[in-house]
């Protein structure tokens, strides 16, 4: 069977127009880059022109682009490129924008469990602007980074202070620099964590590898401790066990809260139903203890 072929005629002004774009795409500079790049003569521009016209477009919008979000191409992060594989073919590339994000988030993958933001993941302390801050802060921050660049970690940070001091922000600077080291990571949102256990207390093998999953990654934060109503359950059975297996296996592990270790021993030693366990409290607070140093964050709230 003979291969079937298809011509058409161009109008005259169909001519004189494709005629027009020739020229003008010939004498662009990315066009003979590309020309020299896949030794293709300037005839080939002019029986390619329309799949030029479109590359040569969709290049303008990317040269103007200041960003991901202001992306508008058909699949935003992704440019049109034309590259000749025996025939002319086109394929989609990651723009620089793109590269950059995935870069920004390649070692979101060693985290096991994430309540953090994509602004958090960004965080990189060894490159935040501190011009405007105090020199305590600058203090305390060249402190932690010397801390957690030691070959040998000692105890975590328990880091609290008012609502919004960048206590969180702290914290996930540090689990985003040892997920770059490839350490496995978890960043758990305290009374997030409670209420998804909750619903899983009908599934005990859900619950058990997400509580296994936190027992065993080499940095943890648990964050926002003290945020979770009290119970026997929540306080005894799920964070008295993570804490006690982190201590015992020396994991490295943070924390952030609202309440000084000494409040939190409070909060911890009065259930939701008013009845006063010291006891327990005493037993939960040695774990935090034996895992991290307090520190606390001054300041007011950098959300406003």
């Amino acid at each position: 069977m003979e291969k079937m072929q298809f011509t058409f005629t161009l109008s005259e002004e169909q001519q004189k127009l494709k005629e027009y774009h020739f020229q003008h795409l010939v004498k662009d500079p990315q066009i003979q880059k590309w020309l020299k790049q896949y030794q293709q003569p300037e005839r080939f521009i002019y029986e390619h022109t329309g799949k030029f016209m479109d590359f040569m477009r969709r290049k303008e919008f990317c040269n103007q682009c200041k960003g991901l979000k202001f992306c508008v191409q058909p699949q935003p992060g992704y440019c049109l490129s034309l590259y000749m594989d025996d025939i002319l073919m086109e394929r989609l590339e990651p723009c620089a924008y793109q590269l950059a994000q995935v870069n920004d988030f390649a070692h979101k993958k060693q985290y096991r469990i994430c309540d953090c933001s994509d602004a958090m993941l960004r965080v990189d302390l060894s490159k935040l602007d501190v011009s405007k801050e105090s020199n305590e802060y600058k203090s305390m921050l060249m402190e932690i980074i010397m801390e957690i660049r030691k070959e040998k970690l000692n105890k975590g940070i328990y880091f609290y202070g008012r609502p919004g001091v960048g206590k969180s922000f702290l914290a996930a600077g540090i689990t985003n620099y040892f997920a770059k080291q490839g350490k496995t990571c978890a960043f758990i949102h305290i009374p997030t964590l409670i209420g998804d256990l909750k619903l899983l207390f009908q599934d005990k093998s859900a619950l058990d590898h997400k509580l296994n999953l936190i027992k065993n990654v080499d940095v943890a934060v648990f964050d926002d401790i003290g945020g979770e109503t009290v119970s026997a359950w929540s306080r005894d059975e799920i964070l008295l066990s993570l804490l006690n297996e982190r201590m015992e296996q020396r994991r490295y592990t943070l924390f952030t809260s609202n309440y000084s270790q000494s409040e939190l021993q409070e909060h911890f030693a009065i259930s939701a139903q008013g009845f006063k366990e010291p006891v327990s409290a005493d037993r939960i607070m040695e774990r935090i203890k034996a895992l991290s140093c307090e520190k606390f964050i001054k300041g007011t709230s950098r959300r406003v």
